[in-house]
This record gives C-alpha cells, sequence and structure tokens, in this order.
C-alpha cells in the first residue's frame, strides 16, 4: 500500500518567547550527516533566513540508509519545490500554488515538518501558519518511473545532503490531548483523555441528551479534532441545545485519508484497521475484494452484484467463485449520499478473526465467519478462509473509486493508548 508521509512547515512558533522554548540545534556542517526522527511522534523545526536561489533541502532515509524521498524548495521568484524521486528525481521544478509567507522580524522563517495524517507517509508544508503544499505520493501525482520504490520505505533519519537554506533544527514531541474545547462541557470521549497523538477518540454527549452532530474525533497534537464536526447536544425534553456547535480546534488535518483504488492493491492489517470502499455504483455493476496472505496465496474473495436484488457471496464458501454472486441480502442498500457515493466498511468479525462484516453508509449489511454450517459443500474451505489476510486486490473489480484504511476505536482501559 502507498504510504503517506507528511512535511508540514507550520509556523505557530515565529513569536519571541515560544521559540526561544525550543532547543534549536545547529545544522550539522557536513549535509550527509544522518539524524534520528520518527514522525510519528516527534516533528522537525527548520529555522532559516533563505537567501535568493538558495535551496532547502531533506532528504529521507530508511533503516539501511536507502533512499526513502524528500522535500526540495527553491527560494526564487517564484518559488519553487519537488518532491524528490516523485515529482522529479532530484531537483524542484514546480511553482508554489501559494506565496511563501515573509520572514520575521529577525529575518528567519520557521518550517515544521510532521506526519500530517496519521499512519501516512505523504508531505503536507505549510508557513507562518499557511498551508503550501499537500502531497500524497500516487501513481497520478509521481512522474518520475521508480516513485515507489522509495516513497513505500519507511522513514526513519533524515540528512541536509544538498541543502544551502537550514541554519538551526530541532526535534519536538507531539503533545498528547488532555482536555476538550471548553464550549463542549460534560461531553466524554473513549477511550478517556488524556490520550496520545494520532489516537482515535470517540465523542459521546451527557446523559438525556442526543448527539445531533459529530460523534468522532482524533488527537493531534494537543487538540481532539473533530472527524465530521463536533458534537452537538439536544435536550431530550426541551430540544434546546446545551452544547454550542462549534469546532474543537480548527485544524487542516483530514482524518480519512481517501486515495484512489491502487492498480496492484494495497496492505491490508484487518487486526488494528479496517478497510472503507467509496463507490458510484449502479445496477448492473460488481464490487469485487481478492484476498492474500504473507505468500501472495488465495485468502478468500468477496462479491457484491448491484442489482434490483443485490446479492452477495464468499468463495470457496458460500459458492466456489463469485463470479456471479447468487446469495441475497437480506437488508436493503443504503441511499448514496448527496454526491451520489456509497461508503463500504469492511472490517474482520468473529472469535477467531478470519470472518468479515460489510457495512455500507453505516448500515450492517453482512456478518460472515467462516465455519462448516457456513459452508456448506465446500469442505476445503479451511485451505482459504483461515489464512491470515495481509492483501487485498481489485483486479476484478469495476465499481471502486476510492479507498482508506482507519484504526479501530480502542476500548481499553489503558490511561495512553497509542494509536494503530
Amino acid at each position: 500500500m502507498i504510504s503517506i508521509f507528511v512535511l508540514l512547515l507550520n509556523i505557530g512558533f515565529s513569536t519571541g518567547k515560544e521559540t526561544d522554548r525550543i532547543d534549536w540545534k545547529k545544522k550539522p556542517t557536513f549535509g550527509s550527516t544522518s539524524l534520528e526522527l520518527d514522525l510519528t511522534k516527534s516533528k522537525l523545526l527548520l529555522k532559516t533566513k533563505a537567501e535568493w536561489r538558495s535551496d532547502l533541502v531533506v532528504n529521507f532515509k530508511d533503516s539501511r540508509a536507502g533512499d526513502a524521498g524528500g522535500i526540495q524548495i527553491e527560494f526564487s521568484n517564484p518559488p519553487k519545490y519537488g518532491f524528490i524521486d516523485c515529482t522529479s528525481s532530484s531537483f524542484a521544478d514546480k511553482i508554489l500554488p501559494v506565496p511563501l509567507p515573509k520572514p520575521d522580524e529577525s529575518g528567519y522563517r520557521v518550517l515544521v515538518i510532521e506526519q500530517n495524517r496519521i499512519g501516512g507517509q505523504g508531505l503536507k508544508i505549510s508557513s507562518n501558519g499557511t498551508t503550501l503544499l499537500d502531497f500524497n505520493p500516487q501513481k497520478d501525482v509521481c512522474s518520475y518511473r521508480r516513485w515507489d520504490s522509495y516513497w513505500t520505505k519507511k522513514k526513519i533519519k533524515f540528512d541536509f545532503w544538498g541543502d544551502r537554506a537550514v541554519s538551526y533544527y530541532s526535534i519536538v514531541p507531539y503533545k498528547d490531548c488532555e482536555k476538550l474545547n471548553r464550549t463542549l462541557a460534560g461531553v466524554t470521549t473513549k477511550p478517556e483523555l488524556p490520550v496520545r497523538h494520532g489516537v482515535s477518540v470517540a465523542m459521546k454527549c451527557p446523559k438525556r441528551t442526543v448527539n445531533r452532530g459529530g460523534e468522532t474525533g482524533v488527537c493531534l497534537d494537543g487538540a481532539v479534532v473533530p472527524s465530521s464536526g463536533s458534537p452537538v447536544c439536544v435536550s431530550e425534553t426541551t430540544g434546546q441545545v446545551t452544547t454550542p456547535a462549534q469546532s474543537v480546534t480548527k485544524s487542516p488535518a483530514k482524518p480519512i485519508d481517501w486515495t484512489k483504488k491502487p492498480y496492484r492493491g494495497m496492505k491490508i492489517d484487518f487486526s488494528t484497521t479496517k478497510l472503507l470502499l467509496k463507490t458510484k455504483a449502479k445496477t448492473g455493476d460488481s464490487l469485487r475484494l481478492n484476498f492474500e496472505d504473507s505468500r501472495g496465496l488465495d485468502a478468500g474473495e468477496f462479491g457484491l452484484d448491484f442489482s434490483s436484488s443485490p446479492k452477495y457471496d464468499f468463495s470457496k464458501c458460500t459458492e466456489l467463485s463469485v463470479s456471479r454472486a447468487s446469495s441475497p441480502l437480506k437488508k436493503d442498500l443504503p441511499k448514496p449520499d448527496e454526491g451520489g457515493y456509497r461508503v463500504f466498511e469492511v472490517m474482520k468479525y468473529g472469535k477467531s478473526g478470519k470472518g468479515l462484516k460489510i457495512s455500507c453508509n453505516g448500515v450492517e449489511l453482512i456478518t460472515f465467519e467462516p465455519s462448516d454450517d457456513v459452508c456448506k459443500g465446500w469442505s476445503f474451505w479451511k485451505s482459504t478462509w483461515e489464512k491470515e489476510k495481509v492483501r487485498v486486490n481489485f483486479t476484478f473489480d469495476d465499481v471502486i473509486q476510492y479507498v482508506a484504511t482507519v484504526p479501530y476505536y480502542k476500548e481499553k482501559k489503558d490511561r495512553y493508548i497509542t494509536s494503530a
């Protein structure tokens, strides 16, 4: 699966007293000096007095010191950028879509590099609070032919080889989320706060109220950011709003990172995440999911045919194959949203976790747990469905347009729960 790694140049630290508290270090004399960095736990701050035609360069490395992508910004008129081994092999050739903010009174700009999507490897670039770029490495973005051999690697180090702009750097841990906004009095979360950066939470209104707003959020560097609006708690007796419909915090982060359906399929770990599928399927269309184990062997297939009476099947269990589904759905398919989309959710199910639960637009459609009773007539079902599903392919699918993976909500008693 294409991973998404992020560079956020977000200058919330550019005023005196706050920047004084940052432990700035001089950039190493030799640009090839390798420095440790885990963007799932910390952000990288860069301080620069970049002059005309100077280049800011950050190169990422994997555990074997192999190239894993990078960013280059050329301070020119107009400023240009490039994502190394993606938009180009090694230079800035594209014009920034928004102007660079001016330096502070001392002539510095502060750049913050951080993970902008939980579990991702894209780059989001901002400066002085202004978002400059929001980048996700994928086929329709990267013109460099071998981009996926670099950008899919896990990035754990960085260096400044080729940089002529950075003066100082600092690595700052993300903040935990300790409490909600004051306007959300009475709202509670599960898991309870405090939680660490990257943890998803469910938000619940007080007793005797009904939530007419958002129900989920994620902790991003000290603030709980709602996924689809803040909770709006309405009294069951009076109908009056008891909690204002205000955002918990303003943030450009997008909790669900939709990407185009990958041609070569994608990795999936149903033990920690669920799979989301976005489609405008119409009557006559067919949705297909082919699962594989770690050796690339068949680990089951699911098929859903869109018709006046939708039908589904699981290969080598309810049917030998799903080329033509025959088992009628017991529930009606929810209608598409205003944009014409349905969102399907696929997650693990059953005691063994080898089964699947499939929902659509919040409505549970199918709960499937392979067994001798369910897979009648197919004595060899175990050789397929008891395998661990680590990859999903879309070879025979013709309707899925976008995909995403999101973590399950953790329901543990731990005070701190790390993200999946």
